[in-house]
């Protein structure tokens, strides 16, 4: 299996694909081996082609939810609306929360480049969302299409008696940090500090405080 894996690394590394290096990826998106088919998934990133939008595609289909998983994760380059057409499906249908979840990020963000309106769409299917952790990648797709009021649900889950959603939401906030909303972030984070008791997400946090300067330096230029 090694063999496979060094050729698809080989391919990550050029900065342009050529049809040879698709039929690869083809070619490998079919083994059947789950391993091989996400590291092909997670290849495909960035490539903003037809070629590849179409093996995406095809293992967002899989019968494995982290290759499909690993497929929303890349297929977030796109800049087509037949892709979020497609990725509603994954929304609100399929079986794994995972994918829902991602799904929903990958759709937020093609959307905004594209200029697609999806909020009503996403605001029906996080009503209809029973597991807490898609919810709040429903909050954070909802904020990067700029519906503001999304980011203070997202807070209050820091709340959450779970500490694996305290620790999704810190990371999902210090992905979300810009100019115009760090300094509540910050904010909120060092007053959950203050009282949480999980070594996991105090980490989180104080990794997040700790980049406090550079995150600022950074965002104003």
């Amino acid at each position: 299996m090694e063999k496979y894996f060094n050729k698809l690394d080989e391919i990550e590394e050029k900065e342009e694909f050529n049809e040879y290096d698709f039929e690869i990826l083809r070619y490998f998106s079919r083994n059947p081996d789950s391993e091989i088919r996400c590291r092909v998934a997670e290849v495909l990133a960035y490539q903003n082609i037809k070629a590849s939008e179409e093996i995406l595609l095809m293992l967002l289909e899989d019968k494995d939810e982290l290759v499909r998983t690993n497929a929303c994760e890349s297929i977030c380059s796109s800049t087509s609306k037949e892709v979020v057409e497609f990725l509603k499906h994954k929304v609100v249908e399929d079986k794994s929360y995972l994918v829902r979840g991602y799904a929903a990020m990958a759709i937020s963000e093609i959307a905004v480049k594209i200029g697609y309106d999806i909020k009503e769409f996403l605001i029906k299917a996080l009503e209809n969302e029973k597991v807490k952790w898609v919810k709040i990648n429903f909050y954070r797709a909802l904020y990067v299409i700029g519906e503001e009021e999304y980011l203070k649900l997202l807070m209050k889950d820091l709340d959450d008696e779970y500490y694996g959603i305290r620790c999704a939401v810190v990371n999902i906030l210090s992905e979300l940090a810009s100019k115009e909303n760090f300094e509540i972030i910050i904010e909120t984070l060092k007053n959950r500090l203050k009282v949480e008791d999980n070594i996991s997400v105090r980490a989180e946090i104080e990794e997040f405080i700790a980049l406090e300067r550079a995150v600022k330096n950074h965002i104003r230029n």
